[in-house]
């Protein structure tokens, strides 16, 4: 996974998603090494240390997930789910510059 990837899969900029990555490699819980396809990008990868961390925190997470939604009956937190993806989809069609106009 490169940081452009993981960019686009979480919608954020490539800022802070660098600065993070570095966060995490100064932890010891990822490694980032140079892309050899094309020399300029860094391939992510998490550390045994990290995968811990993530195996500690994603029971935790999911949990509170599923107390979140469980306001919600299964109908609408599709309706919710589908509203969240077109909204993502239209986000993505924003153009900064012409916003500006």
């Amino acid at each position: 996974l490169t940081q452009r990837e993981l960019s686009q899969m979480t919608l954020m900029d490539k800022v802070p998603v660098n600065r993070a990555c570095k966060t995490l490699e100064s932890r010891g819980l990822a490694a980032r090494t140079p892309n050899a396809k094309d020399g300029r990008s860094h391939l992510l990868e998490l550390t045994a240390e990290g995968r811990a961390v993530h195996a500690g925190i994603m029971p935790l997470a999911l949990k509170i997930e599923a107390e979140m939604f469980s306001v919600l009956n299964s109908e609408e937190q599709d309706a919710f789910r589908d509203m969240l993806a077109r909204l993502r989809e239209n986000a993505g069609d924003f153009d900064a510059e012409s916003l500006a106009d």
